[in-house]
């Protein structure tokens, strides 16, 4: 799928060089874009876990310092697309597996204490937050089928999981307006 977000092309992206395992295709790149580093990496399985892994900090101008200095930062809307792109990847996946039974849907976010959220520029939400947590995690459980006809409800309450962690309760309004930017209010239908 495309990457509205525009870190890729697509989503996962893939750079041409898949490993093969005996019951998995992964792939892996280390990053060094837009001052973000780390490594990208995705596994899909034979039973159906896939795993996503890209690294959310990045550089920005410190807003808090009268000097030019640049301060970590995970951006928002980063989170808020890659949740969804997961989301919607995950459905095809299973749909090629043949899975159609209850799905484990995990989020982690390590090493986030003082690390503060910011926002893309023209972003629909407020200023930006703190967290006081050393690692968020959100978990839930969803029938297949509910990432189909109920994903957009699923996106809304892990995008509000996450945010708790960085002290902020979101309105939904606020999330629907994020997603309207890149037209993915519809989700059922995509």
């Amino acid at each position: 799928m495309s990457d509205y977000y525009g870190t890729f092309s697509t989503f996962p992206h893939s750079y041409g060089k898949p490993k093969t395992t005996q019951q998995s295709v992964l792939e892996y790149l280390y990053l060094e874009w837009k001052g973000r580093r780390g490594l990208v990496y995705y596994e899909i399985n034979t039973y159906g876990m896939f795993s996503y892994q890209e690294p959310l900090l990045a550089e920005a101008q410190d807003r808090h310092s009268n000097e030019s200095s640049s301060t970590s930062v995970i951006r928002c809307e980063l989170i808020i697309a890659r949740l969804d792109q997961f989301l919607e990847c995950s459905v095809k996946l299973y749909d090629k597996l043949k899975i159609w039974g209850l799905v484990d849907v995990t989020i982690e976010i390590d090493d986030v204490f003082g690390l503060r959220m910011d926002m893309d520029a023209g972003s629909p939400f407020p200023s930006e937050w703190l967290s006081h947590q050393d690692k968020i995690k959100v978990s839930m459980s969803v029938y297949k089928s509910e990432l189909v006809s109920k994903r957009l409800e699923i996106l809304k309450r892990l995008i509000r999981e996450i945010f708790y962690g960085f002290n902020l309760n979101i309105q939904e309004e606020v999330i629907e307006k994020c997603l309207s930017k890149h037209n993915r209010l519809d989700l059922a239908t995509n």
